[in-house]
Parts: structure tokens; sequence; C-alpha cells
């Protein structure tokens, strides 16, 4: 029951957390000076600052069980000042940049942690922030400010107050597992291979442009796709595998998104297309399973490699059905790739 509450809060704050920086970074930075620096600013922080930040949460685990949560907490707490206080310009991108970075680091460490090779949990947890970022991008937010400031407030004080209550029961990735781990060349191409997976499936995400996408409410069904297809793809890769459940939904995506004009097939699309993302993410922790926060910073790491292409100009005008199409085909390959030299060189398809 209390891993339960537990994975239950930390998808809601994820929720939460992502609402408020999209809300403030839609709202506050376009049009206010150097805006595009202060978006990229932001994204680094964000995005590639967890990768460094893991790794320190995952040095001081060892010594303060509790570390993760605190972590977490603190990022919460940052993203509710910088509302508060009411900040802009740089200090605005700066601010909630290391706010959800420390947050994303310590609350994904602590789920990959508590619920260890369980991809329903990491899909569980990453699906919300789909939903947050889209709706902090067009709901008027001044009407409902003072809610979200007591809700944030309030699963913040229950994070502190579970921090408190079960810091000594919190599993650790102790250091004996980090000394017991071996690392070959197919383990070290499985990981390549991963990261690219996941810098793919940015790119792509970010240059998904479609015609029929014309207003806030087709805005959301595409957000609704995005958080269903991570949610599922973690319950499927529980049930059927990571390996069946990878090859099959990005197969299966290629073939929707080939009708992608029409907007059932593109949601359908869409949405198989990221029910790999709990799979990598708790693959990548199974090669480093004594460093789940930077496990989870690597690769929020690659998903800023790539976006840089796309801050950087150099792939304007690719959006394209042939396009999406190759690089889905192209992620199935290195993921199947990447999965079966981790797992099926090693074990049987169904441990996988």
């Amino acid at each position: 029951m209390r891993q339960g509450k537990g994975l239950i809060w930390a998808s809601v704050a994820h929720f939460i957390v992502d609402f408020i920086c999209a809300w403030m970074i839609f709202s506050k930075i376009p049009g206010n000076g150097p805006w595009y620096l202060e978006l990229l600013l932001y994204n680094f922080l964000a995005f590639a600052g967890q990768l460094p930040l893991g790794l320190l949460i995952d040095h001081l685990r060892e010594k303060h069980k509790s570390i993760s949560r605190c972590a977490a907490s603190a990022g919460c707490a940052i993203c509710l000042a910088v509302l508060v206080t009411g900040i802009d310009s740089w200090f605005l991108a700066a601010a909630a940049g290391i706010g959800n970075g420390l947050f994303h680091a310590g609350s994904g460490a602590h789920i990959l942690c508590e619920y260890r090779n369980r991809s329903s949990a990491a899909g569980a947890f990453v699906s919300t922030g789909a939903l947050g970022i889209f709706l902090g991008s067009v709901l008027p937010f001044q009407r409902i400010v003072y809610i979200l400031t007591i809700f944030v407030t309030a699963v913040l004080f229950l994070y502190s107050l579970r921090d408190i209550s079960v810091k000594n029961e919190e599993p650790v990735c102790v250091k004996r597992e980090r000394e017991s781990h071996s690392f070959s060349i197919p383990d070290m191409l499985s990981v390549i291979f991963l990261f690219m997976v996941v810098a793919l499936r940015s790119l792509e995400g970010s240059i998904f442009s479609f015609r029929w996408n014309d207003s806030v409410m087709t805005g959301l069904f595409i957000a609704a796709a995005v958080f269903a297809g991570k949610l599922l793809g973690g319950l499927a890769a529980g049930c059927f595998g990571r390996f069946r459940t990878s090859v099959i939904s990005l197969g299966t995506a290629a073939v929707f998104l080939v009708f992608s004009d029409q907007m059932t097939s593109a949601l359908v699309g869409l949405l198989l297309f990221n029910m790999t993302m709990p799979v990598t993410l708790t693959a990548l922790y199974d090669r480093f399973p004594g460093y789940p926060a930077a496990s989870f910073g690597l690769l929020t790491f690659a998903l800023y490699i790539g976006v840089l292409p796309v801050f950087a100009g150099v792939v304007s005008g690719i959006s394209s059905v042939p396009v999406y199409v190759a690089l889905t085909m192209l992620s199935l390959i290195l993921l199947a790739a990447g999965l079966f030299l981790q797992y099926g060189m090693k074990k049987r398809e169904e441990d996988v």
C-alpha cells in the first residue's frame, strides 16, 4: 500500500511540476529579451543537468538513504518559489530548470529503485508529464494559480512527511551492486543503442507536425495519446516482455504513421510510438543498478541531445510521413539490438 501511495504522489507531483514550468516558460519567456537563449538555458538545466545531478544523488545515497526524496522535494520547492515570487527572464529560466531537474532526478531515482524491474511503475511516473506540459501551455493559469499553489504545497508537505516516516525503509542500490557489476563490449553497445533510441524519439517527437492539429482540442488528443502510450507501454512490457513490446509497438506505429494525415491513425501511431519510453528507462537502469538517478539523467540528457538539431534549425522542413516512418523503423532496429545485447545473449526472452 505504501509503495502504491508513493507512486501516486510522485506521478501527481510530476504532473504539477511540469505544469508549472510549462506555464512559466510559455507565458513569460517568449518575447522577453533573448527568449531563445533563455529557453535553451532552461532545457539544458532541466534535461542535460539531470545527469550531473543524478551522479551526485547516487553518490550521496550510500550514506543518506532519503536523498532522492529530499532532491525531489527540493525541486518542488524551487518550482513553487519561482511561481510565487514571480521572477522573470534569466532568473526564471535558470531556477525553473534547476527545480525541474532536481525533481525528476530525485523522484525518478526513487521510483526506479523502489520498483526495480517493474516497467509499469516507470511508465506511470513518466506519463503524467506529457499532460502537465500541454495543459500548462494552454490553460488560463491566472484563474487557478491559488488552487495549484495550495495543491503543490500539499504534495510537497506529504512528500516531506513520507520521507521522514519511511526514510530508513527505502531500498538502496548499495555499493556491492556497483562493485559486482561487470561491463563488457555488448553492454557498452547496448547502452549506446538505448541512448540513440531516446535521442531519436526526442527528435521525432519535436518534428511531428499534422495538418489536422489546428485547435486546443486536437492538441489535447495528442497529449493524451503520449500519456496513454507511456502508461500502457510500461504495463505491456511487464506483461509481455520488453523486447516483444518494443518490436510490436514500434513496428505497428510505423504502419499507422504512414496514414498520419488522418487524425485517428496519427493518434494511434503516437500512442504506439511512445510505448517504449519506460522500456528504455528500465533497461538502462538494469545496466546500471547502482546508479538509478544517473540512469534517469542519462536518458534525459539524450532527450536534450535529440532537440538540439531543432534548436539549431538544421532539421527545419523535414517534417513528413517518410521521415516519421524512417525514424520509427530506425528506432525499432536500434532498440531491438540494444535489448538483445543486454538480455537475449544472457537469458530467455521470457525474462526480459
